[in-house]
């Protein structure tokens, strides 16, 4: 499997203060293994000619740990948030941004997060992901050359996961920007 042909399907659940506690055993059981929790800081650029909104492309730069990284997604057509994800480690966030504003992009929000990482296998991760402004969520992702197979498998474990929400197949910048009134 090429990395070109990697697509990155993800959905997120809003979730309670309780849910978390449960959520944490539950995953545990399901054979996801703790990575680790920590902060990070995405900050999302804007395109100086074309709309990312309107064709639901994102260019960010995350921060976490003090590494910094540069990543471009494409929209997927799928049942959940898919996405062709390109991403590279830049040695300093300062000056890619800086890069980035330099050539027309311009800052549209920081979104802070406090991010506690599962991993089940090479493909598949969960995080329980607390979001300035907007609160808990757990996030499923999987990568694959298979979009049905992805989202296959998002549905299983949402299933097992037995979740009282309904699953959200949006950003946290979408819904930081809806909420907002700027989206």
């Amino acid at each position: 499997m090429s990395h070109r042909d990697t697509v990155e399907v993800e959905v997120k659940v809003p979730l309670t203060p309780h849910d978390v506690a449960v959520l944490r055993r539950r995953l545990t059981d399901l054979g996801f293994r703790y990575v680790g929790k920590g902060l990070e800081t995405d900050t999302y650029f804007a395109h100086p000619s074309r709309d990312f909104r309107l064709t639901k492309e994102a260019l960010r730069l995350r921060t976490v740990g003090g590494r910094h990284f540069l990543t471009y997604k494409a929209f997927v057509r799928g049942a959940f948030k898919s996405r062709k994800e390109l991403e590279v480690q830049v040695s300093s966030g300062k000056v890619m941004s800086e890069i980035l504003t330099s050539l027309g992009f311009k800052k549209v929000m920081e979104v802070h997060k406090t991010r506690e990482e599962y991993v089940l296998d090479n493909t598949t991760r969960a995080c329980i992901d607390d979001v300035s402004q907007l609160g808990l969520f757990l996030e499923i992702e999987v990568m694959s050359d298979d979009l049905r197979e992805a989202e296959k498998r998002i549905r299983a474990i949402l299933d097992k996961l037995s979740l009282k929400k309904k699953p959200l197949s949006c950003s946290y910048l979408e819904l930081l920007l809806s909420r907002l009134g700027e989206h």
